[in-house]
């Protein structure tokens, strides 16, 4: 199957982008080995890829490795940081002009792999990538990484302020004497919901459930 796709791509190369669009919807996603043969297909595409397509093609495969960066599974994740070490790939589809769209996709998550890893693999692999968008873009790193810094001490305080309310309405406290409006919790503006962590997706919701709650220890 993979040569056969392979020889559309090679014939005709706008054959990429319905390809890999066609991928990302079938994506096996709770299948990890699956995952990495569907990873081997990506890359015997992007390395076929020419610029004029990098762009349409850009949507599906960003998710596509924002997702797999993200994966607990450790092949997953090799394999698709095992992308950077292709040298066509990387110059026409994940560096150069390239770089603003791929870095602010995979930077949260890369991060993450980068510090918490188990895989020293992976975390080398990690490493390398990191290493390569200091070089070619070193002010969006650096502006990424206060970004991300900003919204991890944003989730801690949030986290201390919802177990202070939580502590408040267990001793029974009254929810009409708590503020709840600086717990509430909104989106990143700076950040795209179609790449974006579910850990770093701020919560936008409503008050209405806490403060509706009706305490068993208030009798009054």
């Amino acid at each position: 199957l993979n040569y056969c796709i392979v020889q559309y791509t090679d014939k005709d190369r706008s054959t990429c982008v319905p390809i890999m669009n066609g991928l990302y919807k079938y994506w096996p996603w709770t299948h990890s080995s699956k995952q990495v043969m569907f990873l081997n297909e990506v890359e015997e595409i992007l390395d076929s890829v020419v610029p004029d397509f990098v762009e349409e093609m850009r949507p599906a495969l960003l998710r596509i490795l924002n997702k797999s960066i993200k994966s607990e599974h450790f092949q997953v994740v090799e394999r698709t940081l095992y992308l950077w070490n292709n040298n066509h790939i990387v110059t026409h589809c994940f560096a150069n002009d390239q770089a603003k769209y791929v870095l602010p996709a995979i930077f949260s998550p890369l991060k993450r792999k980068l510090k918490e890893h188990w895989n020293p693999t992976v975390m080398n692999l990690a490493d390398e990538v990191a290493h390569l968008y200091r070089i070619v873009d070193g002010s969006l790193w650096k502006q990424l990484e206060s970004t991300h810094k900003l919204r991890n001490e944003t989730k801690l305080r949030i986290a201390q302020r919802r177990k202070h309310i939580w502590t408040k309405l267990k001793s029974g406290v009254p929810p009409s004497k708590l503020d709840f409006e600086n717990n509430l919790l909104v989106k990143d503006p700076s950040t795209d919901g179609d790449y974006t962590d579910e850990e770093d997706m701020m919560y936008h919701g409503s008050t209405d459930t806490l403060q509706n709650f009706q305490n068993p220890m208030d009798t009054s």
